[in-house]
């Protein structure tokens, strides 16, 4: 959405983007037979592009060096992704069938320009997603800002980005029917920067994917900007753009997954949805690097953890394991990992049977690639929650533990374990 960061003025309702044009129902969408340029996929498929040379390197820096006209429209639409707006909400006609995008070349950490797809099918990706996604007015001492939230449990509970709430004299909560009701701030979480809001409303909540998109993924970002004061249905924003990274080590040694979209802070709060139509995770932080935009969002898994705890109890109860790890370094993805390099006496890992060496590498189901994986895997499930842990020891290959998490230092249960 075109708005500046945080402190952006409100639009005006009557201003003639936000009207409900069906004429005008894609920002900058021009007619294939009025361009010099045509996409692939207007002219029946999309050709295949060969991985960049010597593969790619785990982070967020991007080269391509690739000829003709339209990789160099590509590189354009990857520099600054693709948006598109609509004042009114998500047809649910558009829902249709979602199969995976197939990529034409294997994931690295390199921009995949040829899984670029049409605006039509980023729109049938977020329909699901759309009724569970709100508006955020909120006045602070110095000034009015906008914000996205996506509702998370039944009952009227929101979660959003901490920033986009902090020293809020009042937050409103636009529906995507245009209604509007006060929201109540319920609690933060200073590590993740997650906030919970209430409001006296049953929203359809938001189904969650705890399996993180790929590099070289295209999920989508679906931004909801409140109309003015005087009403009407709010301005909705799709966006989309390729995952440049998964499981770096973010905020406090958590996890994140970085995607190349032209969002803003303005934008924080809102849902990344996967192919499936399902929440991915949810926008922490904008920034750039290397002269590119790089939405952060924060796992999925994480944020509905997070949200069930600060409902029940206002803050988050972190359970202890009782390793110190390092993550494996200059190995391939099927050696990814979390390397135990010192396990606590009488913690439940040590009870659970891991030892120095062993290298971690799930969680319950959910692959741990990296230390930031496992701390953000384990950060929001509390004491006496029973984990299961799959893991690689040096003398008797892969293998598990299941483990109850204790208070930091307490003793915990050993409830089952494989030879």
């Amino acid at each position: 959405m075109d708005r500046e960061d945080q402190g952006a003025p409100e639009r005006d309702p009557d201003d003639d983007w936000a009207a409900d044009a069906e004429g005008d129902r894609f920002r900058g969408w021009i007619s294939p037979d009025d361009r010099l340029w045509r996409h692939p996929s207007e002219s029946g498929g999309v050709p295949a592009v060969p991985p960049p040379a010597g593969g790619g390197s785990r982070g967020r820096a991007t080269t391509w060096i690739i000829g003709g006209a339209t990789a160099c429209f590509l590189i354009a639409l990857v520099a600054a992704g693709l948006t598109i707006s609509s004042t009114g909400g998500t047809d649910d006609s558009a829902a249709g069938s979602r199969g995976p995008l197939r990529l034409d070349s294997p994931p690295t950490t390199e921009v995949a320009t040829a899984s670029f797809f049409s605006a039509s099918r980023a729109e049938q990706m977020a329909a699901d997603v759309a009724p569970s996604t709100v508006g955020l007015r909120v006045v602070r001492a110095g000034g009015t800002t906008m914000a996205t939230g996506l509702v998370a449990m039944s009952g009227g509970i929101i979660v959003t980005a901490s920033s986009a709430v902090s020293g809020a004299r009042s937050i409103t909560v636009t529906e995507p029917g245009g209604k509007r009701l006060p929201g109540t701030l319920v609690a933060t979480d200073s590590v993740t920067g997650l906030a919970v809001v209430h409001i006296a409303d049953d929203l359809p909540t938001a189904s969650y994917d705890d399996s993180a998109p790929a590099v070289g993924d295209w999920p989508v970002a679906m931004s909801l900007e409140p109309a003015g004061r005087s009403g009407g249905k709010p301005a909705t924003s799709v966006s989309t753009g390729p995952v440049s990274s998964v499981a770096p080590a973010g905020r406090d040694g958590l996890s994140a997954i970085d995607v190349v979209l032209p969002l803003t802070s303005g934008d924080v709060g809102c849902p990344l949805v996967d192919t499936r139509g399902s929440v991915a995770g949810l926008l922490e932080s904008v920034g750039v690097a290397h002269g590119l935009t790089v939405s952060v969002f924060l796992p999925a898994q994480l944020v509905s953890h997070v949200v069930q705890q600060l409902v029940d109890s206002g803050q988050v109860d972190q359970g202890w394991l009782g390793v110190d790890v390092r993550s494996t370094v200059g190995t391939p993805a099927s050696a990814a990992g979390a390397v135990v390099v010192a396990v606590a006496a009488d913690s439940p890992a040590a009870l659970g049977g891991l030892a120095d060496g062993d290298v971690i590498t799930g969680v319950d189901g959910l692959p741990v690639r990296s230390s930031a994986d496992l701390v953000t895997d384990l950060y929001a499930l509390g004491p006496e929650t029973p984990v299961n842990i799959d893991y690689r020891s040096p003398t008797s290959g892969s293998t598990y533990a299941s483990v109850v998490l204790a208070s930091d230092g307490g003793d915990a249960p050993v409830l089952t374990a494989s030879p």
